[in-house]
């Protein structure tokens, strides 16, 4: 496992970068899988168990069920608090031996308010003051290792549910554009969940 407190080319996605603030969680470790079928679902599988050390880290501090309702995953792999980013995943893997050696890097905005927002920033000082970044990946790790055990007997079966309980899509109105020769139509369409192979799945919206 690797933990840095400063990155010099942190990345997102595709080209996206990210953004490595003093006062962020960045780390990245490596974990074997043997499903390559399943394998882009490990993003889901870290961004459930980085929500979950989360909210069970405030709970412990406070002493009170809260639940962080606008603590949401975004697909696929980013953590958003209302409409700003506060998180995000990363995966990459390689086939060595039989198996696919995955690394998963992860950061959060815990104390940097800057670019966008931190989780120190949702709390008055004496709670924000107790949030620790070591507890949150201490929780992470235990949340992961649990999860892991689910996914690997059920594929993505076994955390499909808990990934959409814990998304920001439900019922979310999206446009979905099909295009015939240079002709283009755009139809109103309702996200309903997430298909088998991990893919959003939505239906025709009801006027």
């Amino acid at each position: 496992m690797l933990i840095a407190d400063t990155q010099c080319n942190g990345r997102g996605r595709g080209t996206n970068h990210w953004s490595s603030n003093d006062g962020c969680l960045m780390f990245s470790f490596t974990s074997k899988f043997y499903d390559g079928q399943s394998l882009p679902c490990v993003q889901y599988l870290a961004s459930i168990a980085l929500i979950e050390a989360v909210r069970d880290h405030i709970r412990n501090i406070t002493g009170e069920q809260l639940s962080l309702p606008y603590l949401k995953i975004k697909w696929p792999n980013d953590i958003y608090y209302g409409e700003q980013k506060m998180g995000g995943i990363l995966c990459n893997s390689m086939y060595l031996e039989g198996a696919y050696i995955t690394t998963i890097g992860v950061g959060l905005n815990v104390r940097n308010k800057e670019p966008s927002i931190c989780l120190c920033e949702l709390f008055e000082e004496a709670v924000a003051s107790r949030v620790s970044r070591e507890v949150i990946l201490a929780a992470f790790l235990v949340r992961f290792k649990r999860l892991k055990h689910l996914f690997c007997q059920n594929g993505l079966a076994g955390i499909k549910d808990l990934y959409t309980q814990n998304w920001l899509h439900s019922n979310q109105v999206v446009y979905v554009e099909h295009s015939c020769g240079n002709a283009v139509t755009s139809e109103q369409m309702v996200i309903k969940g997430l298909t088998d192979s991990g893919f959003l799945l939505a239906g025709a919206k009801h006027r």
